[in-house]
């Protein structure tokens, strides 16, 4: 159908009709769009120059929540802000599956989040995901610049470009990073920023020995929990009452848990909700080895 005659069209939209077309690529998306909503400004009086302020990136956000049954590690909070505010610029935390490196890692993160006012990003490196493949270092790259505000579109192909354009746009900011459950060394390298504005925390069931003699890494090891910190990771989950009441049962269920957080927080799951089951019953499943 043919185009309205633009005498019959309100004053407003007229001016619209008449103007020149302007050009929108999706390299340089923000920009064009500032430019095209200042010239519409220019021509509609009372429109709001600028619907996007110039080259205004959404601070990122992304540290999951720590659990509330979170306890004790003050030793290892220590240690790890001991490191980073020594100036190393980035932290492995390793230890075996279970032990509790990503909560430490949160609660150090949460805790200190007012230091990256720039903020906080966080990917899950899959490194040890069960029947899974650890996530390609090109995807953990498209992950860091889609946070980072890059059009998806805008993302260099080549693997070199990417880690550029990341490092690039984390030069001078004030932001933490977190790799949670990398695999090895070569998974974290290009994903480490190159200016020591930022902080990296790295999580792994591996020693990532190759990233401490190559990129200056300290580490924090991980052990179990002891056992009054077990205890009370049990008493926040399953109330101070009902452990009173079989003493002998939580240190059982305690031992067979050998300190593991995960461990732990799965038994007390398995019976919060069943107020009338004696912890005597768990600690005798897990008494017999086929449990």
């Amino acid at each position: 159908s043919p185009l309205p005659d633009p005498d019959r069209l309100p004053a407003m939209i007229r001016q619209l009709v008449l103007c020149q077309a302007v050009q929108v690529s999706h390299l340089r998306l923000g920009e064009d769009v500032n430019q095209l909503a200042d010239h519409l400004a220019e021509l509609v009086p009372g429109l709001a120059p600028r619907l996007v302020g110039a080259g205004h990136v959404s601070v990122p956000r992304q540290l999951p929540a720590v659990p509330s049954w979170f306890v004790g590690r003050a030793p290892e909070l220590a240690e790890l802000s001991a490191a980073l505010h020594g100036g190393v610029p980035a932290v492995a935390v390793v230890g075996i599956g279970g032990i509790g490196k990503t909560w430490l890692v949160l609660r150090w993160a949460h805790e200190h989040a007012h230091l990256f006012p720039d903020g906080q990003l966080f990917v899950d490196l899959r490194g040890s995901a069960p029947g899974g493949r650890p996530m390609s270092v090109p995807t953990a790259l498209r992950c860091l610049l889609d946070a980072l505000g890059v059009d998806h579109r805008s993302i260099p192909v080549d693997l070199d470009a990417q880690v550029g354009r990341y490092r690039s746009l984390a030069a001078g900011r004030r932001m933490l990073i977190v790799l949670d459950n990398a695999e090895n060394a070569a998974q974290v390298t290009p994903l480490l920023p190159g200016t020591a504005s930022c902080t990296v925390l790295i999580t792994s069931r591996n020693r990532l020995d190759g990233l401490l003699a190559s990129a200056g890494v300290s580490r924090v090891t991980v052990g179990a929990l002891p056992d009054e910190t077990a205890h009370e990771l049990f008493a926040r989950r399953l109330g101070a009452r009902r452990l009173a009441a079989e003493p002998a049962a939580v240190a059982e269920l305690a031992r067979y848990c050998s300190g593991l957080p995960l461990a732990l927080g799965i038994v007390a799951s398995r019976v919060v909700d069943a107020a009338t089951l004696p912890l005597a019953v768990p600690a005798a499943e897990l008494q017999d080895a086929a449990t």
